[in-house]
């Protein structure tokens, strides 16, 4: 079985590149599975085209992963000019797409509707985005299996591996790939909720903002919002961390906490990868999370205040190296395989 997955490849980190490369890389290691990764640059699609338009005598799997109409476009011509049947798998990370896409009207909506009309399955990595898209596809299905990354931790302390001074402090880990916001000017990520709680906070704490893509201005809210806390100390406390290249759970499994406190989410990665490495992970109640999660109200500061400290009593074990077991890629395999039989 042939498996083409088009989507970025990182640099920069984010929860779509992470997971597209993780799914190709677990794909691989199944027994009669291959699989070509496509990056969405002009290059890439073009030899992508040319590959599954002249290389081929039997159908493929052709997974999309990118967010955009214009590249779920290309997937769709490059499917329907084969002539072999292949089955495009669309995958979506947000039910802002449908939004975005679909009830914005226009001539955007209308190729939107066209397009997911040729798609065999649309996978949603959460329920609510599923449901959201099953009116415009012929077929949806909630598949958010967890892929582990791949590598070893390395062994030096957090601060270390990141380039800073020693922590004096428990250290409390936030992940974004970028800060976006609604037009009502709320974070979607909820840092300002984050910010606000931990300016709250009495004790000593180290915070340390995993930003990959952070303007200079939102840097300067930041640091603004840190100079707030009751604690003294805190302040300097305060660490931002935006480099493209930096893998997020490399630092989220040396954490003492994780904090996920965002207005609106699906299955976040960040969280999976925290609870993989049994770091204690406070999250938003905005959706279901996974077992083991705790949760504070959506866009509450005073109560993540409270969670934050109640978790902090009870001390994190030390970091381990979990063991992934039975390939965790195996349900899309399945998939792709029943999408080849209809």
């Amino acid at each position: 079985m042939l498996v083409y997955m088009v989507g970025r490849k990182p640099p920069p980190v984010g929860g779509v590149t992470i997971h597209t490369e993780r799914l190709a890389s677990w794909l691989s290691e199944i027994d009669g599975v291959s699989v070509k990764t496509v990056d969405v640059s002009a290059g890439a699609l073009a030899r992508f085209m040319l590959d599954c338009l002249t290389s081929r005598r039997n159908p493929a799997i052709i997974h999309c992963q990118t967010s955009t109409v214009w590249g779920l476009a290309v997937v769709v011509f490059v499917g329907m000019a084969s002539g072999l049947n292949d089955k495009i798998i669309y995958s979506l990370h947000s039910d802002t797409w449908v939004k975005r896409n679909i009830l914005c009207g226009g001539a955007r909506a209308v190729a939107a509707k066209f397009l997911l009309r040729k798609v065999s399955v649309l996978i949603g990595d959460g329920e609510s985005v599923a449901r959201a898209a099953r009116p415009y596809v012929a077929h949806a299905e909630c598949l958010s299996a967890f892929l582990p990354p791949r590598g070893r931790l390395s062994g030096e302390p957090l601060s270390q591996f990141l380039g800073l001074a020693p922590f004096d402090s428990p250290v409390l880990v936030f992940n974004a790939y970028k800060l976006t916001y609604y037009p009502d000017g709320r974070s979607v990520y909820g840092l300002d909720v984050l910010l606000s709680a931990y300016a709250r906070i009495e004790i000593p704490l180290t915070l340390v903002l995993l930003i990959p893509q952070l303007t200079g201005a939102q840097a300067r809210m930041i640091q603004t919002a840190a100079s707030k806390a009751l604690n003294p100390g805190n302040r300097r406390r305060v660490h931002i961390v935006s480099d493209s290249h930096l893998e997020g759970w490399r630092a989220i499994a040396k954490a003492d906490l994780f904090v996920r406190p965002t207005i609106t989410d699906c299955d976040a990665i960040s969280v999976r990868e925290a609870l993989y490495f049994g770091v204690p992970t406070i999250a938003s109640d905005c959706v279901q999370r996974q077992r083991g999660t705790v949760l504070f109200r959506t866009g509450d500061a005073e109560d993540l205040k409270t969670k934050i400290l109640q978790v902090l009593i009870a001390q994190r074990p030390k970091v381990h190296e979990p063991d992934a077991g039975e390939n965790p890629a195996l349900p899309f395999a399945e998939l792709y395989r029943r999408s080849l039989e209809v």
